[in-house]
């Protein structure tokens, strides 16, 4: 059984005000491939996620550095070593006190639908069921 699909989770580009890619309003992920890219741990989601983006343009991310968190990346991206593809709310967050620009990706792949599924949701035991309720909650209220 599926769960209703969760607010969709956009991921952008983070850059630092300088950048000249912060004068955009939008961007396809091909032009940011000329620039470095602060990266998290190859066995994030996220990592995995551009790693492929590039592979289905023939081209690989120039990986600047990888460091363990969005915080990190943020300030990575603020001091200017490269750019960082984050979900829009978390680029967000750290834009409120930090140097940054956010810059749509024009990608249809960067509009990221979240969905939890489960085999029966009635089987699951309380806390699950209670769980999945609060991240469905979460997700459709979300207004970032």
């Amino acid at each position: 059984m599926q769960v209703p699909a969760l607010t969709p989770v956009p991921l952008v580009l983070s850059t630092a005000l300088s950048n000249p890619l912060a004068e955009s309003n939008g961007v396809d992920f091909i032009d940011t491939l000329d620039y470095d890219v602060i990266g998290l741990p190859e066995a994030s989601a996220i990592h995995n996620f551009l790693k492929r983006a590039g592979a289905n343009l023939q081209r690989e991310p120039r990986w600047r550095v990888q460091v363990s968190n969005f915080e990190t990346a943020c300030r990575m991206v603020e001091a200017n070593v490269g750019v960082g593809v984050l979900p829009e709310s978390t680029a967000a967050r750290h834009a409120h006190t930090m140097a940054l620009r956010i810059v749509k990706l024009n990608d249809e792949w960067a509009e990221r639908k979240l969905q939890i599924c489960v085999a029966e949701l009635g089987a699951l035991p309380l806390f699950a069921r209670k769980l999945v309720d609060l991240l469905v909650e979460d997700g459709l209220g979300r207004q970032d």
